[in-house]
């Protein structure tokens, strides 16, 4: 399976490592950036796809994480710059709401207001 590129929007991924769930099918085809930094910490997502910990508590420590100096300039300058072009932020998740790109999103639209957020 192919995305065709989205003509005018830039697709970062925010996914720590670029395979499927399975760990081995690469999908680095399918965007145009990669901003790692901007994923859960890998012990979570492990946790996470483990069954050791809940999704409330990977996105409870992914709050946490989103708080960290380096790691807020980086949203930052990701809100910022969304402001100036049209950004897909990717990961493999079906649901945007059932994953972290949702908080990644809502925690962009606080240092810009009025950013324009679409979920799919």
């Amino acid at each position: 399976e192919t995305l065709q590129k989205d003509k005018g929007k830039t697709r970062i991924s925010v996914m720590s490592r670029h395979t499927k769930n399975d760990g081995i099918t690469p999908v680095s085809y399918m965007f145009d950036e990669h901003i790692p930094d901007l994923a859960p910490n890998l012990k979570d997502i492990g946790a996470y796809y483990g069954k050791e910990i809940s999704f409330e508590e990977l996105i409870n420590n992914y709050k946490v994480k989103l708080n960290e100096k380096n790691i807020k300039e980086k949203v930052k300058a990701l809100a910022t710059r969304a402001i100036l072009e049209d950004i897909i932020i990717m990961c493999v998740e079906k649901s945007a709401q059932e994953c972290h790109r949702y908080y990644l999103a809502k925690e962009c639209k606080k240092y810009e207001p009025n950013l324009e957020i679409i979920h799919r």
